[in-house]
């Protein structure tokens, strides 16, 4: 098999678009070790990536600097615009990858998907296909073996200490944290209200009072001007830097959030979740893409793995289309409180059986 020394990706998206990527990135990494790894993105990615250790350069296209000048072998681009078309040509790019469009039918130097079912596959399954069509056999005969664990974000010690700084100022250090976020970046018509979310919170609260709650947040949020009674309920409030929220997400037993880029880093980092989802995202944008291997339609399926093989880490209540979510919120607290406790007996069991062995 011919070297490949230089593969790029063209990723500038939202938090969860830029991490499900991450997948794709580091099966490249695995595929082709002695390539030159690069990643195109937005200030948001270039925050995000900025530590991952199997990324080798990261170009910040929101810096709206020339682009520097590399012998790329293979660019990837992940979304099917004529911009993004326009952009690979300015790379000189010998080979590009991306779904067909009108746009790069007729340019030789294009390998063009035709397969446009994207909204029936795990996001994190879209990209991978990109990757298979660098050398279909080798991606196939390797994708078993790899650990996709290993494609972790990583926070920095001053992310850390920021964390744990907060942590330390309401003595949470020793504390069993469930991280909570009702904010989304999509349509708020698939979202409780913010009352219905207060109501919510302040019953686990009172139900689990061993646990603490610490909602997470921008410090412009409304969260951060209200005063809860129960003392186990906390705000974080995040500055701009993403990896403190990786950073946080990392010291959570478990998360409960809506459909968004939160939820994509309790994936990315192994951290048990429930979300509120719109049905018609579930197929897309299920947070288990880093629990599973599979790139195939299957995987949403309950035979040979997918989410039914996941459910101890993972659970979901969907809101249809035109369906009010605020009448699903007893279900969606019923949920909730049925993790916990699945998650509390595990722990617990856990505990009886160490302490056994000694």
């Amino acid at each position: 098999m011919r070297d490949i020394s230089c593969i790029a990706f063209h990723r500038c998206n939202k938090l969860g678009d830029n991490i499900v990527a991450l997948k794709a990135f580091y099966a490249a990494r695995v595929l082709y070790p002695r390539t030159t790894l690069i990643v195109y993105t937005n200030a948001l990615g270039a925050n995000l990536y900025s530590h991952v250790p199997f990324i080798d350069e990261i170009i910040n296209l929101d810096d709206n600097k020339p682009l520097p000048k590399y012998t790329i072998d293979t660019l990837i681009i992940t979304h099917r615009t004529a911009a993004n078309i326009e952009f690979a040509k300015r790379t000189g790019a010998k080979k590009v990858i991306m779904q067909a469009h009108l746009s790069n039918l007729f340019l030789p130097n294009f390998l063009k998907d035709f397969n446009f079912s994207v909204k029936s596959r795990l996001e994190s399954a879209n990209i991978l296909r990109y990757v298979r069509m660098i050398n279909k056999t080798h991606f196939d005969s390797t994708l078993p073996s790899i650990d996709f664990t290993q494609a972790k974000l990583q926070s920095t010690a001053a992310n850390q200490a920021f964390v744990q700084q907060f942590l330390d100022s309401h003595a949470l250090t020793h504390q069993t944290l469930i991280g909570i976020n009702i904010f989304g970046s999509g349509e708020s018509a698939w979202n409780f209200s913010l009352e219905v979310w207060l109501e919510l919170i302040h019953t686990l609260a009172r139900t689990y009072p061993k646990l603490t709650f610490v909602l997470t947040s921008r410090a412009q949020s409304p969260l951060c001007s209200l005063i809860f009674t129960e003392p186990n309920i906390i705000v974080f409030a995040n500055n701009d830097d993403i990896l403190n929220l990786v950073a946080l997400t990392s010291r959570l037993a478990m998360l409960v959030s809506v459909d968004t880029g939160n939820i994509h880093i309790a994936d990315n980092l192994g951290i048990p979740r429930i979300g509120l989802y719109p049905h018609s995202m579930l197929r897309r944008w299920s947070a288990i893409s880093f629990n599973n291997q599979s790139f195939t339609r299957e995987v949403l399926s309950n035979k040979g793995g997918g989410i039914g093989a996941n459910m101890e880490k993972f659970a979901w209540l969907s809101v249809a289309k035109g369906q009010n979510p605020n009448a699903l919120a007893p279900q969606f607290l019923t949920l909730v409180c049925e993790k916990l406790a699945q998650w509390l007996g595990i722990c617990l069991n856990h505990t009886k059986r160490t302490k056994g062995r000694k």
